[in-house]
């Protein structure tokens, strides 16, 4: 499994920060994955997801992002059969 099927798959399982997608997935950049799997999403090409976002606070004011897929939103054409 690829670093970009891990994270996928991490992020339809639960809530990560980037820190975290970056410590379990072994990679120093899982943004730029996550913007991947966005534009393949976008694109329509197979593998690609509409990963969730949203800023959460700390008490002292600063801010981090958490990121998700929800489940009905993991692809968006080529891994669904039409009936």
């Amino acid at each position: 499994m690829n670093r970009q099927e891990h994270i996928k798959n991490l992020l339809e399982s639960g809530r990560f920060t980037a820190i975290d997608l970056n410590r379990r997935a072994n990679t120093g950049d899982a943004r730029k994955i996550i913007s991947r799997l966005r534009a393949y999403y976008r694109d329509g090409i197979s593998g690609g997801a509409d990963v969730q976002d949203e800023w959460h606070y700390r008490s002292d004011g600063t801010r981090y992002k958490v990121y998700w897929i929800s489940q009905h939103l993991t692809t968006k054409g080529g891994e669904h059969e039409k009936e």
